[in-house]
């Protein structure tokens, strides 16, 4: 592939942006022992309910629905009447109240001569999204980060690097999702690379910023798999794919797993068929899971959905090998 350096030089301005920051976020990784004693274990997902529809969503559909780290606001992908496809944040004031109506996102985030969707917020108020506006890699969708600064707002969005020094290809890259764990930092999204279905794809953090993407093991299939989100450890992953009626459009939610974020993932199980979702047999797209791990929210239709899961009590035994229990003094 063609290398356009002036382009490669300004993701790499992004990258290392977006490297700075998470320097502060890889500091508040959990401790060795919270990964050996405290991940938590739910319950099975529940049957869907409406979360967001007409009224809420000002009138319009939206899709790529995720949740700030704080679950105070829901992020959104909408097209307006002026057909612009756009960045919306709905607010509420505590996760029992209802979400109100939102509002796009400001300039220079939004771009309107160029489609802005699946923005996954980080814990310290900046943003990851895809846009297909110019300065990317070539005449493509690709990841970008926006840093929300306190005293002038939002600063200039900047792409990640471009292949073959980042995951940002020549073809369309979806809804990017951190995961800081003991191992690092790591970005999962899915790619098309220069054309054809959707692959899910892991890229990790290093010095100069994300380095080119490499497919996940066990979870893509020859079909369309896209649009990953993760649990916070990394260790539950919701996906988007085809692979039930490949070549159709019509995405239902799949679930994988894995005992340890140096592990591969289990073979992914259908939700959309197993839970089911009232949405079965339609599309369900961009599935996201809030950071407590007991919301799921995904788009079907222009309407946002959730399902929710509790978390279980866990008994601890003591022995040689664990010693101590959460809660020991």
């Amino acid at each position: 592939m063609k290398i356009n350096q002036s382009r490669t030089q300004k993701g790499c301005s992004g990258a290392r942006q977006l490297a700075a920051g998470l320097v502060l976020l890889a500091a508040t990784a959990p401790s060795l022992a919270q990964f050996s004693f405290d991940l938590p274990t739910f319950s099975a997902w529940q049957p869907d309910a409406v979360l967001l529809d007409g009224p809420t969503l000002d009138g319009f559909g939206g899709g790529c629905p995720i949740e700030s780290a704080d679950a105070l606001s829901l992020f959104t992908a909408r097209t307006d009447n002026s057909g612009a496809l756009n960045l919306w944040v709905n607010s509420r004031p505590s996760v029992f109240d209802p979400f109100e109506p939102g509002a796009a996102l400001p300039a220079p985030v939004n771009l309107a001569e160029a489609p802005d969707f699946c923005p996954t917020p980080l814990p310290d108020g900046s943003l990851l999204f895809v846009s297909a506006r110019p300065g990317g890699c070539g005449s493509s969708v690709d990841i970008y980060y926006a840093r929300l600064d306190p005293l002038i707002g939002w600063e200039e969005p900047q792409s990640l690097n471009c292949e073959p020094f980042g995951p940002n290809s020549d073809g369309t890259e979806f809804s990017p999702a951190l995961v800081v764990s003991r191992e690092g930092v790591s970005l999962y999204y899915s790619s098309n690379g220069p054309g054809g279905d959707q692959n899910l794809m892991v890229s990790d953090l290093g010095a100069n910023g994300f380095r080119s993407g490499r497919m996940l093991a066990r979870v893509n299939t020859p079909f369309d798999d896209r649009q990953p989100n993760l649990t916070r450890d990394g260790l539950e992953m919701v996906f988007a794919s085809d692979r039930h009626d490949p070549g159709s459009g019509n995405f239902d939610i799949y679930y994988a797993s894995r005992a340890s974020i140096t592990q591969p993932f289990s073979e992914p199980i259908n939700l959309s068929q197993s839970v089911p979702f009232s949405t079965e047999g339609q599309s369900e797209t961009r599935p996201s899971i809030s950071r407590d791990g007991r919301r799921l929210v995904f788009g079907s239709g222009g309407i946002i959905y959730e399902s929710l899961r509790e978390e279980m009590d866990v008994v601890c035994v003591r022995n040689a090998l664990q010693p101590r229990c959460p809660g020991d003094g």
